[in-house]
């Protein structure tokens, strides 16, 4: 009975010293901060997945991060190399934000290179073809949800921004009603930057004559 026991509490010890050691892992100093991306679509096969989530990081040099139910797994895009290497899916640190990092200790599997064509990047993967394809230039009218459903990044963005609070109170006290019509291009860097922050004092305005 005490040798059962002492297997047990050891076994038990052993479990606590790998999830310690689990965590001590820290992230890659490089891939890391991979923010939403809806700038492309992903084909496979000649058939969009709807489901892709893309995400690039500015630390990885604009590496681009893949994740798709139509893919085996992860995929990493590292444009200076030109490469596309496999990431396990267990070495991807989902952060609260809605950001990606990669453990320092991922080992990222080589699995050939991609090329870019007037915009779209292509490579092979297990015999398939696949394909990100530039979204279509977003054109005439659309409201706070359909943008935000459009592209993830400005949804992220949107979250982060915080309006300064004498401004807001002052936009609430506005007692006429006023609409706000936002010319913008979503080809336009600029754009990309403030169209989030727009969103943001929408959501923060809701309810009110604005």
């Amino acid at each position: 009975m005490m040798l059962r026991s002492a297997i047990h509490v050891t076994a038990f010890w052993l479990a606590v010293a790998a999830a310690v050691g689990a965590q001590e892992v820290p992230v890659d100093a490089h891939l890391q901060g991979f923010e939403p991306l809806g700038e492309y679509r992903l084909v496979v096969a000649g058939k969009a997945d709807p489901a892709a989530a893309m995400y690039r990081s500015q630390r990885g040099g604009s590496a681009m991060l893949v994740e798709a139910p139509s893919l085996p797994g992860p995929v990493l895009l590292s444009p200076r190399a030109r490469s596309v290497e496999r990431v396990p899916a267990e070495k991807i640190v989902r952060n609260q934000d809605g950001s990606l990092d990669l453990l320092a200790d991922a080992e990222l599997a080589a699995a050939g290179s991609f090329e870019i064509d007037d915009g779209t990047v292509s490579f092979a993967l297990d015999g398939r073809e696949v394909r990100l394809e530039e979204e279509p230039y977003l054109l005439g009218l659309h409201g706070t949800e359909a943008m935000l459903e459009r592209d993830p990044g400005y949804a992220f963005h949107a979250a982060k921004y915080s309006a300064s609070p004498p401004i807001l109170r002052g936009l609430k006290s506005v007692a006429e009603p006023v609409r706000v019509r936002v010319f913008f291009g979503s080809w336009c860097p600029s754009c990309k930057q403030m169209l989030p922050r727009i969103l943001r004092v929408a959501e923060e305005l809701a309810g009110t004559p604005i």
